[in-house]
């Protein structure tokens, strides 16, 4: 027979990794890159359980890139959870393009894959800039809701962190009420 103890114990463990995930929020398929241009590389790190990954990128079509080609290696997650980077000639202008974040000591552990984006050639335009409402959006926070520090953190999601901690205080209250 399983006990309740056991139960909300499970349940608890899989609300902390449901809220903590590492994702890729740029390039993405409405935020290209240009070939052999400065592009950005962002991420939402404050829910991130990793803190160490290696930046992979990918095309389906084996004629425009034959496999993954690493990219850079994220240590310490920096704290503005971007990066800007600069691919060089391997990456040619096309579509179906991934970007992966996996385990630097196994890259066929991945913490987590982008949209689908496209890499467009040398010259083009960028896409437009991030709107208020989008880099809100990509903090956790809803619109029209003002960050408590002068810039906002993305990824950072209080709401998130509170239910979390109602939900284990409920729980181990609720356990406490079966052991007695």
């Amino acid at each position: 027979m399983v006990s309740l103890k056991a139960v909300a114990t499970v349940v608890t463990l899989w609300v902390s990794v449901t809220l903590a995930q590492l994702t890729i929020t740029e390039p993405s398929s409405n935020r290209w890159w240009v070939a052999q241009s400065i592009n950005t590389l962002r991420w939402t790190c404050n829910t991130s359980p990793h803190t160490n990954w290696t930046v992979l990128i990918m095309n389906s079509d084996t004629t425009i890139l034959s496999g993954p080609l690493a990219l850079i290696a994220i240590r310490k997650y920096n704290y503005d959870c971007s990066k800007t980077i600069v691919p060089g000639e391997q990456l040619k202008p096309g579509t179906g393009y991934t970007m992966q974040f996996a385990n630097p000591f196994n890259n066929t552990d991945v913490f987590a894959t982008s949209e689908s984006f496209e890499v467009k050639p040398v010259g083009s335009t960028y896409p437009p800039e991030i709107t208020t409402s989008e880099a809100l959006t990509a903090t956790g926070l809803p619109s029209g809701t003002s960050s408590p520090s002068a810039t906002p953190t993305p990824g950072n999601n209080g709401a998130a962190a509170n239910a979390v901690g109602i939900l284990t205080f409920v729980l181990a209250a609720f356990t406490a009420m079966i052991n007695v």
